[in-house]
């Protein structure tokens, strides 16, 4: 039995073995952020996508805007004056009497009629709060905007916004206006919806849902139709030239022409005499073959005889070409009257539109010029009811002025180009981070020459594994 001594140490006693570790310079996590690259486009590509969807369906809404000044008579307003207000203009109160003095459909089209329904309120409120915005600018100055798809009634909510902010602002200073002035207010507010309630029933009378908007609509399917009638008018008179013209030209055309190569009388009637003498050697005068060759060169004989004898002749090809053309022409020609016919109807029946606009324009101009001065009228006598409440009660610290009345916007806009850039954003830098996941849990050496480097040994060849 060998000596164990021999054998060397116990195993138990050897080192562990550790691997080497590929180490990672900037080139490897280059490599391996490369070698990522379709995940990460796999990932990027779908939030874009989405994005873009979402953006899409962003509606274009009106800004409508209103300034107000926050003035203290001790001295300019701190900033807890101007968020004492602000706190005022996003008030749950104002919010609730605001929508309150619109129907549900007003604040939203997509609500149902009426606003006595707690769904319908309830959802309008909501939308009122996520159109409503108040924002503190330049220390003392707060702007009131509200958005919504039709600039007029954007402008209509953030007055009554307005209006009421003032009222509960006043409400919760324990501060009323004089009793003449605010029934005067009052007043004016009845008037205000008698004036909304006459707009409304003139529009249902006439059968109008947006009296500028329909009228600017007629008025641009009659330009059009009148472009198009003139389009027509003119070709048909092109046409109708064109066939005057071909006509002209088939009248100088012959219907026939001489038979080209054709075999004259004389020499059909020397070929039948030929023949009838090769026919007497074989039959009588008497037969049938003889007399029927008898009679073919009688006929002859009488054609000739005619001192003006007629030509063999055949259809002109060219007469039945613009024969043929002249129909076509003609079949166009009928398209085009009976399309301008058309033409002639549709543009009577939108002239009677624009001219039933024309004569119910001075009505409904007459009904938003009382409605806008009853609006003035009562923004003014809320500013007349501050300046007495500030003037008469020396507890009223705070003013609060419009520095620019109520404002719509042009153009309508949208929160596509946001809502896509911050998914463009969140897009790469998801897929930045999936790349680096990828880079810093990938093992294994990117290289040979990065084995080389941790193996202090010469590579001689290097396979790609095979999936």
């Amino acid at each position: 039995m060998a000596n164990q001594a021999d054998q060397g140490p116990d195993r138990s006693q050897w080192p562990a073995y550790e691997p080497p570790r590929a180490p990672v310079s900037l080139n490897d996590f280059l490599t391996r952020m490369w070698r990522a690259k379709w995940l990460m486009l796999m990932t990027c590509l779908p939030i874009i996508a989405l994005g873009l969807f979402t953006a899409m369906q962003m509606p274009k809404l009106y800004q409508a805007e209103v300034r107000l000044f926050i003035q203290a008579t001790s001295g300019p307003a701190d900033p807890g004056m101007v968020a004492n207000e602000r706190a005022f203009a996003e008030s749950l109160a104002v919010a609730q009497t605001t929508v309150s003095r619109f129907p549900a459909q007003r604040i939203s089209p997509h609500l149902g009629e009426g606003t006595s329904a707690p769904g319908p309120f309830n959802q309008a409120l909501a939308m009122f709060k996520h159109s409503f915005a108040v924002r503190a600018e330049d220390g003392a100055i707060l702007t009131l905007t509200y958005r919504h798809g039709d600039a007029a009634t954007a402008g209509e909510i953030l007055n009554a916004a307005l209006a009421s902010y003032l009222n509960y602002r006043d409400t919760m200073l324990a501060r009323t206006p004089t009793a003449p002035l605010a029934g005067r207010i009052k007043q004016l507010e009845l008037d205000l919806l008698s004036a909304d309630d006459a707009a409304r029933a003139f529009l249902d009378t006439h059968d109008i849902v947006n009296f500028a908007g329909e009228r600017a609509a007629a008025e641009a399917v009659f330009v059009t139709l009148t472009a198009e009638r003139a389009t027509v008018s003119a070709l048909l008179a092109a046409q109708q030239t064109e066939l005057a013209e071909m006509r002209a030209q088939l009248a100088d055309t012959p219907q026939t022409q001489p038979v080209p190569g054709a075999v004259s009388p004389q020499q059909t009637l020397r070929a039948l005499q030929a023949e009838r003498a090769q026919l007497l050697a074989r039959y009588t005068p008497e037969s049938r073959a003889v007399q029927a060759i008898d009679q073919q060169i009688a006929a002859l004989e009488a054609e000739l005889a005619d001192p003006d004898p007629a030509a063999p002749t055949q259809a002109n090809p060219q007469y039945q070409a613009l024969a043929s053309a002249i129909n076509s022409q003609q079949a166009e020609l009928r398209g085009l009257q009976r399309q301008r016919a058309e033409l002639d109807t549709d543009l009577a029946a939108t002239r009677a539109m624009i001219q039933r606009f024309s004569e119910l324009e001075p009505e409904w101009q007459g009904l938003q010029r009382q409605r806008q001065a009853l609006e003035a009228g009562l923004v003014e006598l809320a500013r007349e009811a501050e300046l007495q409440r500030v003037e008469g009660e020396p507890g009223a610290s705070i003013t609060v002025k419009t520095l620019s009345p109520t404002r719509v916007g042009d153009r309508p806009k949208s929160q596509a180009a946001t809502i896509y850039g911050l998914t463009v954003l969140f897009a790469f830098i998801s897929a930045l981070l999936v790349g680096l996941l990828h880079a810093f849990t990938q093992s294994g050496f990117t290289s040979g020459r990065t084995l080389q480097k941790a193996m202090k040994l010469p590579v001689l060849a290097s396979i790609r594994k095979q999936r």
